[in-house]
């Protein structure tokens, strides 16, 4: 048999997940530093409030500093095809880091929506309901995605 026959078949699944995962890290990255930062500030805006509801942000971060860290990990090794099971790990760090965000945003918007039912709409512009939605489905599928891709190249890995 020739080289090309002996070769596996590669797609673009597992570079999509690897490029995926390595986004999700840094959005998980990011997301620590600002429940960092809002642990020892001492000014909070409301959207602060909303992401990091409770006091206990500094083991908020190192939970999400440790999922950006294994998910860009394992989205290194999901672009080169190398360890199947770290770069799992990986996606699923991403689906939880992201995940704990995500359940987050949608308290946020649904609290604000019984909060306009009880007062009647009276409100004002509600404008910002479709983007606070939209971050919260862009942040789904940013975590979703990674581990679909990933279980689905199973047999591209080494």
């Amino acid at each position: 048999m020739e080289e090309w026959q002996l070769r596996k078949k590669e797609t673009w699944k597992p570079d999509i997940a690897g490029i995926l995962n390595i986004i999700g890290g840094l959005v998980c990255g990011v997301l620590g530093y600002i429940a960092l930062t809002y642990k020892f500030s001492t000014s909070h805006s409301v959207l602060d409030a909303a992401l990091f509801p409770s006091n206990n942000n500094l083991s908020i971060a190192i939970i999400l500093f440790v999922s950006a860290l294994l998910a860009v990990a394992g989205g290194i090794l999901c672009v080169g095809r190398k360890i199947w099971g770290v770069a799992i790990a990986g996606s699923i760090a991403v689906l939880l880091g992201l995940g704990y965000v995500v359940l987050h945003y949608l308290g946020y918007v649904g609290l604000n929506f019984i909060f306009a039912l009880l007062t009647a709409f009276q409100i004002g512009d509600q404008s910002w309901f479709f983007s606070v939605g939209l971050i919260t489905l862009l942040l789904a599928v940013l975590a979703i995605a990674p581990l679909v891709f990933t279980i689905q190249s199973k047999k591209e890995f080494e």
